[in-house]
């Protein structure tokens, strides 16, 4: 069965975060009288902005889905996934 945990919850909230920049960037390039001008300081902002979000608000959303995870009774923990066997196949030189 399929639940809501901690780690989907601020996955989703961080990634609606990351998708509203990068929509308004998006509709903001596809104006027909755009110059490449603007247009590269729309990409900068957008960049500057993104590493901000990354360097700043991670925490401050961690801190929010917290509290949202202790009003719904959701364990605030990251669960460990198993990581998942690769087989490695060794080639013998001799063989080519």
């Amino acid at each position: 069965m399929l639940q809501i945990n901690y780690g989907f919850i601020c996955s989703l909230s961080i990634g609606n975060k990351i998708t509203q920049f990068i929509n308004r960037t998006n509709k903001a390039l596809q104006q027909e009288d755009l110059s490449i001008d603007y247009g590269t300081k729309l990409i900068a902002g957008l960049r500057s902005t993104l590493q901000e979000l990354r360097d700043k608000v991670f925490e401050q959303n961690f801190h929010e889905e917290q509290n949202l995870a202790e009003e719904i009774c959701i364990e605030k923990r990251f669960l460990n996934k198993r990581r998942r066997g690769v087989k490695i196949i060794k080639i013998d030189e001799n063989t080519r």
